[in-house]
């Protein structure tokens, strides 16, 4: 198996996301266009007066399955020759952690293409189109990681009764094409409050979830499971067709649509008093106001996505069934897998299918961030993400997160160094580069390091073109295009 085909393992392997959320993209003074992912009303109070980025970042991170530190470096994938160990009798590429305890996913991926921002004196107007990916999962039970590493066959784990409860998980893929608007809402003597919002169009091109309220079982050899009480309930809308698992262009690339809303406020505190504004001057004729502190809080992808087309919900309700030679089936496309399982817990290949249509909600968080001014070009910046439920009964969950960030920025580059607790229990070291227009940056130093065991691996980057406010295009610098008076 060559280098890609193990990247993309590794990335099947993360499925436990704690809420990624590019801190040295989102929170400094000089990328505004990012900034709008945590808080719509930030790019007022940027330095920047106009850019286009675009951006990528990708963040997984798994609790189940790993691969020793000394075995493994992230840089090894970049050689095509490179073989990656393999563990056991069944000589997987990776370990299992087999200790009693409850797992999580989630997975998220965002690519902008592009992103604009044009702040005009006390209003900001922003255009972004982005492809995002997420994947969520709750209480995930131990024993079936184990099962799926192990097989049936694994003896510690037969002739056990396993209950399990409150199961979730969740997947969405969407485009979303979103625009935002912020303005100045006060500006009196040291203090700015900001307000904006951004309205986001979602076009979903897929989506499934799973919710077990209980499962009770046991094992009892390598082909035989008795499922003694069973109650759950699965849905899924793809652009594919079900007997076939190909692609079905007649559905067309969109199977769901909706929308999503940010909130924001951001309170500024200046270092000196502002006496008065030049409201008749050109927008790249203001400059940035420094301040002492900012303190922003917001409401972030608070929204849904409707599934009608090509969609189905099936629902397994007080069922059981003692299920023997279950190595020998052999699922070969979803209409196969759902007519054997309600054949099988109801006697009737089409008794499961009780809808056509379901609904699922994103992401859905609070935050707030606080950036400190300690001298010059020096910050230090502290946010909070709080997952919470979203506008729909069914929801691809984001992971609460915590950080604290000192960073020094210029004109010309700028670094942070994040210091993180993931899900308020997972300590995490990041850091991010800027040189110019061009960032890269990671929330998990340590696993480019190769510091510890890989449970996952993360990173994102940006490309940008920016205007700094008190720059025109064809001015000449060497005069002042204009301040605001400080006293």
């Amino acid at each position: 198996m060559n280098s890609f085909r193990y990247s993309i393992l590794l990335v099947l392997l993360s499925l436990r996301l704690t809420g990624q959320e590019m801190p040295g993209l989102v929170n400094g003074n000089y990328q505004p266009t990012a900034s709008v992912w945590i808080n719509p009303s930030s790019p007022l109070h940027g330095k920047p007066w106009f850019e286009a980025q675009m951006a990528v970042g990708v963040f997984g991170y798994n609790t189940a399955f790993y691969i020793p530190g000394s075995d493994f470096a992230w840089y090894n994938l970049l050689s095509s020759s490179y073989l990656m160990p393999k563990y056991g009798k069944y000589e997987r590429p990776y370990l299992v952690k087999s200790q009693p305890q409850l797992h999580s996913l989630n997975v998220t991926e965002r690519v902008q293409l592009p992103g604009l921002i044009y702040v005009n004196h006390q209003n900001a107007y922003g255009f972004h189109l982005a492809l995002r990916t997420a994947v969520s999962g709750r209480r995930l039970p131990y024993e079936a990681f184990n099962f799926a590493y192990f097989d049936l066959g694994y003896p510690p784990q037969q002739y056990v009764e396993y209950t399990d409860y409150d199961i979730s998980a969740a997947a969405l893929n969407w485009f979303e094409l979103g625009l935002t608007y912020a303005r100045t809402v006060r500006y009196k003597r040291y203090s700015i409050v900001n307000a904006g919002f951004s309205v986001k169009r979602v076009l979903a091109t897929g989506g499934a979830f799973l919710d077990v309220d209980k499962i009770r079982y046991m094992v009892l050899n390598d082909s035989t499971v008795d499922i003694r009480s069973l109650n759950a309930e699965f849905g899924l809308s793809l652009p594919i067709d079900y007997n076939s698992n190909e692609y079905n262009s007649s559905q067309g690339l969109f199977t769901g649509s909706g929308f999503s809303v940010d909130l924001g406020v951001t309170f500024i505190r200046t270092l000196r008093e502002v006496k008065r504004m030049n409201m008749g001057r050109a927008a790249c004729e203001w400059r940035f106001v420094p301040y002492r502190y900012r303190l922003g809080v917001s409401l972030i992808d608070f929204g849904w996505a409707s599934f009608s087309d090509n969609a189905q919900v099936h629902s397994f309700k007080n069922v059981a069934h003692f299920w023997d030679r279950i190595d020998t089936i052999a699922f070969s496309s979803i209409n196969q897998t759902f007519h054997e399982l309600s054949q099988r817990f109801y006697g009737d290949s089409t008794r499961s299918l009780i809808s056509n249509s379901f609904s699922m909600g994103l992401p859905t968080a609070l935050s707030v961030q606080f950036d400190y001014f300690l001298r010059e070009n020096w910050y230090l910046n502290a946010s909070w993400v709080q997952g919470i439920q979203a506008p729909a009964s069914r929801q691809v969950r984001r992971s609460s997160w915590l950080a604290v960030a000192p960073r020094y920025e210029t004109d010309l580059w700028e670094v942070n160094f994040p210091v993180a607790l993931f899900d308020y229990r997972e300590p995490r070291i990041g850091l991010s580069l800027r040189f110019m227009g061009f960032t890269l940056g990671t929330e998990k130093l340590g696993t480019l390091l190769g510091m510890g065991d890989f449970y996952g691996m993360d990173f994102y980057a940006s490309l940008k073109f920016s205007i700094l406010k008190g720059h025109c295009l064809g001015g000449d610098d060497s005069t002042p295009c204009g301040n605001l008076d400080f006293k």
